[in-house]
């Protein structure tokens, strides 16, 4: 692992967590408590985080990076988002989706290219079916919201989903003929998942790693919706 790689993984744990300790950080992030401490150590000279009372949490200097960049992520809405992800990726279907139950699913907006054959009727129910959705949702689930009744439906392992919040993103190959490509990316308002966002289209046009040429786009995407969407309830 080298140490853009453990970095990553520390500011990927300070996403989640609210002001951890060293020992958290270790625990969250797979590196052994002496390198953490190193590494945070010299975050913290940098001005990359703050450390009080024995917690650490984001520094000034990345709060001005933070502000700089922010004009990047205003959106005026998630559709017109939508809409720039079908031109950008070759995609068919750019679809938004909020969890409404425990195992249940709603598209709540989409945009969907002339010839698509992937269409959500918006604001109905659907099951959550094993996917790259189910993956984000189990992901980023909030550790006072353990999601069992989903991980009895889709059971995933810990360190499948691990590598999912490494990456920012799920990617999968599904339908007859394996000739579908989907990749989703998680919604956030803070810490908190409110939406995921998921790109669809055949692997003709997606690849069958969509990940490997559209995660950072789709990520970003997902970072300009989580901007101008409400609050989680």
């Amino acid at each position: 692992m080298d140490h853009v790689e453990k970095v990553s993984r520390v500011l990927a744990v300070l996403e989640r967590q609210t002001r951890p300790t060293i020992t958290q950080l270790a625990v969250e992030s797979g590196i052994p408590q002496t390198t953490v401490r190193a590494l945070v150590r010299a975050m913290v000279e940098k001005g990359l985080l703050v450390r009080e009372d024995g917690r650490y949490y984001v520094g000034p200097q990345m709060m001005r990076v933070a502000d700089a960049a922010s004009d990047l992520y205003k959106v005026a809405s998630p559709t017109a988002v939508l809409t720039s992800l079908l031109v950008d990726t070759g995609a068919t279907a750019a679809q938004l989706y909020r969890q409404c139950a425990p195992t249940s699913q709603v598209c709540i907006d989409q945009s969907l290219a002339q010839h698509a054959s992937t269409r959500a009727f918006l604001g109905q129910r659907m099951p959550i079916a094993p996917g790259p959705i189910a993956t984000v949702i189990l992901a980023w689930a909030p550790r006072d919201a353990p999601q069992t009744a989903l991980r009895a439906r889709v059971p995933l392992t810990d360190t499948t989903l691990r590598r999912a919040r490494e990456a920012g993103w799920v990617q999968a190959v599904v339908g007859t003929g394996q000739s579908t490509a989907v990749l989703a990316a998680p919604v956030l308002r803070g810490s908190t998942l409110v939406s995921v966002l998921a790109i669809s289209g055949p692997t003709s046009a997606l690849s069958r790693r969509p990940g490997d040429r559209h995660g950072n786009l789709l990520a970003t995407a997902a970072l300009k919706i989580g901007r101008c969407s409400p609050p989680p309830r």
